[in-house]
């Protein structure tokens, strides 16, 4: 699957930044430097499963993608943190990256894509990919899916 990249594909963020200013008051992130180096994340977020589903049936009834959820990952990249080259496991068929904050380079397959606050971009998380964030702070959040068929 090559990758496709939304523009502004969410509009008001309002929402999304209120969440990720609560979760932080409440110390809700976990930092892994396995997963992340000098990164935080939270798993699975209640209010991002929500949208997680929705974004699901738009990619159904916009692209005829057939999906179910798997998980979701709020991740904070902070100053001098990035995602090195990786393939997702497998429960990451096809993944929906959502940038919340900070501006972003997703190299996937050796091709960039500059993502900034409000972009998407799903891609298939079975090739190589990484994520670079300029040095900078930078928040998205990963929508996980797996093929209806799966």
């Amino acid at each position: 699957m090559k990758p496709i990249l939304f523009k502004r594909f969410e509009l008001e963020l309002k929402f999304h930044r209120q969440r990720l200013e609560f979760l932080n008051k409440k110390c809700e992130f976990i930092q892994d430097d396995k997963k992340i180096k000098g990164g935080l994340y939270k798993f699975n977020d209640i209010f991002f499963r929500k949208l997680h589903f929705a974004y699901g049936e738009l990619l159904k009834s916009k692209l005829g993608i057939f999906t179910k959820p798997s998980y979701n990952f709020l991740v904070q990249y902070l100053p001098g943190t990035f995602l090195p080259p990786h393939l997702d496991r497998k429960e990451c068929q096809m993944n929906l990256s959502l940038s919340i904050y900070g501006k972003s380079l997703f190299e996937i397959n050796g091709l960039e894509y500059f993502l900034e606050p409000g972009d998407a971009i799903l891609y298939s998380g079975q090739v190589e990919h990484q994520k670079h964030t300029y040095g900078e702070y930078h928040c998205s959040v990963i929508f996980h899916f797996v093929k209806e068929s799966d």
